[in-house]
């Protein structure tokens, strides 16, 4: 018992702090995401060798060339993919929502590719109710609003995207604690070096001035994001593997980060506090709720073995 709340403390943990992604999206509106990402996986990458080497007591190494490959799905691929969408599109809200298919993900190639559970009408269901709460969420209740076809290639590097980490997190679970440490540094240290590149060949690199507060900022995400949340969030999945818990359970909490990250926007800035007044905001929160009560609730109903 103390294992599986330990798990869900975890998860809990990392949606209140991935919660504050829509603020950081907003600020990195203001500034060269690329060069800020590159940044803050840099710094990341110093803060899991840290994490690492107290726990190894030796310089970490990730044995398996194969995970080695995985990790750059959880930190630098994703994270050139979500910027290439967020430049296809006018409004952010298109990418922020496809950017959170990787519950979705996660749970399919949980199911699918890594065989821990069977496919559920709870879990299909779970899905539905999160993600219809998220777009309406993001659409403030017109759909109308979001033009996906403004952009096949934005569309495309979306769905990418959340492809790219629900991969990550769904093969992370299988990462046995002992190598969790190496396994974020390697991550980290590997992304941080693509990521260079990227911005390189985008960049003209002879007028490319840093400021402090873009420092700050990639610090910021570096320590909390990249590091701190990465390291609840795989930890949570391998305990959930060790504990033989439904995967749904866990991923279905995933669907309350855009609920928390509005809330967290209406705190700071008062143009988006009018959001929470709306009536779309209460059905979103009720088909968000909803979706995360759902496999507590209900049996799962299994509807093939795959």
């Amino acid at each position: 018992m103390g294992r599986k709340v330990t798990a869900q403390i975890l998860v809990i943990l990392t949606v209140i702090i991935w919660s504050f992604f829509g603020l950081v999206t907003k600020l990195l509106s203001d500034v060269r995401m690329d060069v800020v990402m590159a940044i803050a996986l840099c710094s990341s990458c110093l803060f899991n060798y840290i994490y690492a080497y107290r726990s190894e007591r030796k310089f970490p190494i990730l044995k398996s060339v194969k995970l080695c490959f995985v990790t750059l799905f959880g930190y630098s691929i994703y994270w050139i993919l979500y910027i290439e969408c967020i430049k296809s599109y006018t409004l952010t809200s298109i990418p922020v929502i496809l950017n959170y298919t990787w519950p979705f993900f996660t749970g399919i190639f949980t199911i699918l590719l890594f065989k821990r559970q069977k496919i559920s009408w709870v879990f299909v269901m779970t899905m539905v109710l999160g993600f219809a709460g998220i777009i309406l969420l993001q659409s403030q209740g017109q759909f109308s609003n979001l033009k996906f076809n403004q952009s096949y290639y934005g569309l495309l590097m979306g769905v990418a995207c959340g492809m790219s980490y629900g991969f990550y997190s769904a093969k992370s679970s299988q990462v046995h604690k002992s190598d969790l440490p190496s396994f974020l540094f390697t991550g980290s240290f590997i992304s941080s070096i693509v990521m260079i590149l990227y911005v390189y060949l985008i960049n003209d690199m002879h007028n490319l001035n840093i400021s402090l507060y873009e420092v700050l900022l990639a610090f910021f995400v570096g320590f909390f994001f990249e590091s701190i949340g990465y390291l609840f969030w795989t930890r949570a999945q391998t305990l959930a593997v060790e504990e033989k818990a439904d995967i749904t359970k866990l991923v279905s909490l995933a669907n309350y980060l855009p609920l928390f990250s509005i809330l967290l926007l209406g705190l700071i800035y008062t143009e988006e506090r009018a959001i929470i007044t709306e009536g779309y905001f209460l059905v979103s929160i009720l088909l968000i709720v909803g979706s995360s009560l759902l496999p507590v609730i209900i049996r799962d109903k299994k509807i093939t073995s795959m």
